[in-house]
This record gives structure tokens, C-alpha cells and sequence, in this order.
């Protein structure tokens, strides 16, 4: 994107996209966009899903939850801000595995 925004608008400083989702696809184009999304969206369907199959009263419910609302705010603050390469959204994404295997086991 910063390599190839000057050739379109000539003058304008390269800066990001501000936004994840126009940044991945001038960066990886349509299947990079696609595999960002995928990976996010089964991030966070594997959380919903280790969320209503934890036996009743286990920690892994609530963190669950509360995985999924924190990815939720990471996407919806990423169509207006260009972090799709921030640590801690992968670093959560790595904590919903966790979760989610927890979620398997007895209390």
C-alpha cells in the first residue's frame, strides 16, 4: 500500500490504509484478506462454541466471553485503524486455543 499509494495520489505522505481490512487486501489481496478474516471468524465461532459447551460453573465460560468481546472491539476498531500486524490480537487468538481445549475437560 505505502509503495504504490504515491502513484495514485502523488503529494500524499504514505501513511497506512486506516483500516485492517483495505490494508491486508493492498498488502496480500483477495486470499490474504480472506485468510484474515477466516482465521478470526473461526477464532471466534470456537470461542462461542467453548462458551455454551462448558460444564456449568467453569472458568472457561466467562473467558470465553470475554475473549470473544475483546476480538469483537480488535475488528470493529480495525475498520478505522490499520493494526493487523498488533501482537496482542494474535496473542488472544492464542488464549481462545487454550480456552477453548480447557472448555473439553472436567471441572
Amino acid at each position: 500500500y505505502q509503495a504504490l499509494v504515491r502513484i495514485y495520489q502523488p503529494g500524499i505522505d504514505p501513511l497506512s490504509a486506516h483500516s485492517n481490512y483495505v490494508q491486508m487486501l493492498a498488502e496480500t489481496g483477495f486470499p490474504g484478506l480472506l485468510l484474515y478474516l477466516a482465521f478470526f471468524g473461526g477464532t471466534l465461532l470456537a470461542l462461542g462454541a467453548a462458551a455454551n459447551r462448558a460444564p456449568p460453573g467453569h472458568w472457561s465460560a466467562p473467558a470465553a466471553r470475554l475473549l470473544q468481546v475483546s476480538l469483537v472491539a480488535y475488528l470493529a476498531g480495525g475498520g478505522f485503524n490499520s493494526r493487523h500486524d498488533f501482537v496482542l490480537a494474535y496473542a488472544l487468538a492464542g488464549a481462545a486455543l487454550a480456552v477453548a481445549a480447557a472448555s473439553r475437560r472436567d471441572p
